[in-house]
This record gives structure tokens, C-alpha cells and sequence, in this order.
């Protein structure tokens, strides 16, 4: 999977997100798109829609698993490195459920850039 694809997979995957999205120039590179997906999980998790949340991470794991270095190298910079303000956002037991539920490799690598101080709690 290359970065040109992205948008078309997570237009009709989470077609709210790109409804208020779809004319901005962050839709244009991976690296944008991964921002507009952090927003859209923000929104999620202020709102208190955990399924919404974990059905975004599965698809962003999917396209992780598929992706190209480029793709795998956005969500780890972009997406992987919100979870630390995302959790902000909700409760330490939404926070509890999601990571439960999040797919391990997603959770993993987000440990590491823990450990690795790249962020921060």
C-alpha cells in the first residue's frame, strides 16, 4: 500500500472524517492525513464514542500492517505519538478499555516511544 491510497481507504472507512476534510491540503500526504485522523480521534474520545476510537485504530492498524516505510513511518511520527495528549481527553478507564483493545503492535510501539522518552505522559 502507498501513501496515494490512504485517502480513498479512510474516506470510506470513516466517510465523517473526510466529509469536513476532503478540500484541505492536509489530505494531500500521509503526514496530513494522519493529523486529520488525530483530530477526528480527539473528537471521538471527547465526545466519549470509544467504539468510534477503536474502530479508527484498527483501520490505522490495517493500514500499518499494509503500508509502505513511508506509511509506517507517519503513523508512528503522527498518529502513535497523540496517544499521550489523546488520553488526556478521556478517563483513566476509557484510557484502560481503549488500550485494552488496541491493537498490540499499536500498543507496543507506543510503549517504546514512551521508554525511549520520544514522549511523554
Amino acid at each position: 500500500m502507498e501513501q496515494y491510497e490512504i485517502s480513498a481507504i479512510m474516506a470510506a472507512a470513516l466517510p465523517s472524517l473526510f466529509i469536513e476534510t476532503k478540500n484541505s491540503r492536509l489530505m494531500n500526504n500521509i503526514n496530513g492525513i494522519m493529523k486529520s485522523v488525530v483530530v477526528f480521534t480527539r473528537r471521538m474520545l471527547i465526545k466519549h464514542d470509544l467504539n468510534s476510537v477503536e474502530t479508527c485504530m484498527a483501520l490505522i492498524y490495517e493500514i500499518y500492517k499494509e503500508g509502505d516505510r513511508k506509511i509506517k513511518t507517519a503513523i508512528e511520527r503522527v498518529y502513535i505519538f497523540s496517544f499521550s495528549s489523546l488520553r488526556k481527553e478521556c478517563s483513566l478507564q476509557e484510557w484502560n478499555d481503549i488500550t485494552s483493545n488496541m491493537p498490540r503492535p499499536l500498543y507496543n510501539i507506543y510503549i517504546k516511544q514512551l521508554k525511549h522518552g520520544k514522549i511523554t505522559t
